[in-house]
């Protein structure tokens, strides 16, 4: 029988008792929760789903309750987080537990983002038993290996993607990295403005870039890289960090960067600086070829990412007239995204 367990840990306490787990994501980390509570107004709650037999399954769950009413959304995005020996049935458990404690137990609309591949992309599973599609597809990006030497992936990119490297590299660009002072304060501007000036609607915000930068601790805050010349802003790319893993967290860039090749310049050296940091894989942060605008697409793909799908959204409700109203609100702007 499984069961969950509320937990208390703080944010990095958290963190660190689920560095270990596959599949682990940023959304999973705890400073990840508390800053989309600080910015976005969500209830974090944080849970182990435990069993007699096995590793417990961790979930970070956000939470919106609906005001004086009773009820309201539970979300796990990229979650439980089962160990990496955990068979099919466990699955099946530890949703099982989510919906007793969350929609028998106390009337929530449940939607979840399994974190776990999706064996068959083109033909989805049937869902667990007591949860419904709930019609979104599963999480895609890509992941590059950094067991290879950097010699070995630089060979290893696109022809057409080198070429703009090196023309970069030929280049008069003032590049700077770093977590902390100009080059993150200059990148957060720099992404501000671009997604003004583009109309991009992101959930990945400046204001919770800047909440979760002063909420990491020093050894794992987001990693900013920024190009200028001349003093004109050419790119920015923004990097994460979480157990074994280096993401493409954000970016920006202008047209003169992108002849110039400004952002292959910075991804490249964000990927040798995460290799040099003992990270073992370099996440791309989303490349969906059915989402993903092709001009970004083909952008990431430049390194030779290995793509990979995790298993599609389910949904749980107990039918009542404030579940269904909670599913139609909650289905209605994820269709926006």
């Amino acid at each position: 029988m499984f069961r969950i367990d509320i937990q208390q840990d703080g944010a990095s306490d958290w963190t660190d008792r689920i560095a270990g787990y596959p599949n682990l994501s940023l959304l999973q980390c705890g400073e990840y929760g508390d800053a989309k509570a600080a910015v976005d107004g969500w209830r974090v709650e944080r849970g182990l789903i435990a069993s007699d037999t096995g590793e417990p399954a961790p979930f970070q769950a956000l939470i919106r309750n609906l005001p004086g009413l009773g009820g309201g959304l539970v979300w796990l995005n990229r979650a439980p987080l089962l160990a990496a020996d955990a068979d099919g049935p466990a699955l099946d458990g530890v949703l099982g537990a989510l919906r007793r404690h969350y929609v028998d137990g106390q009337g929530f609309y449940l939607r979840v983002a399994p974190a776990l591949p999706s064996l068959d992309p083109a033909s989805p599973a049937p869902a667990p038993t007591g949860f419904d599609p709930a019609g979104a597809a599963g999480w895609a990006s890509a992941a590059l290996d950094l067991a290879p030497d950097a010699d070995a992936l630089r060979a290893s990119l696109r022809r057409n993607w080198r070429s703009h490297l090196n023309k970069s590299e030929r280049a008069d660009l003032a590049v700077a990295s770093g977590a902390e002072g100009q080059p993150f304060d200059d990148f957060l501007a720099g992404f501000r403005r671009f997604i003004g000036d583009q109309g991009i609607a992101t959930s990945v915000t400046p204001g919770l870039i800047g909440e979760l930068q002063a909420r990491l601790p020093a050894g794992r805050k987001l990693q900013a890289y920024v190009a200028e010349r001349d003093g004109e802003p050419l790119a920015g790319v923004l990097i994460a960090r979480y157990g074994p893993t280096a993401e493409y967290l954000a970016a920006y860039s202008s047209h003169p960067g992108r002849k110039l090749g400004a952002g292959q310049n910075l991804l490249w050296r964000a990927i040798v600086d995460a290799k040099a940091a003992g990270a073992r894989r370099f996440d791309m942060g989303g490349m969906d070829p059915d989402q993903t605008p092709e001009g970004i697409f083909k952008f990431k793909d430049g390194v030779r990412p290995v793509p990979y799908r995790l298993m599609a959204e389910v949904e749980a409700s107990n039918g009542g007239w404030l579940s269904r109203l909670v599913r139609w609100r909650v289905r209605r702007a994820r269709a926006g995204n």
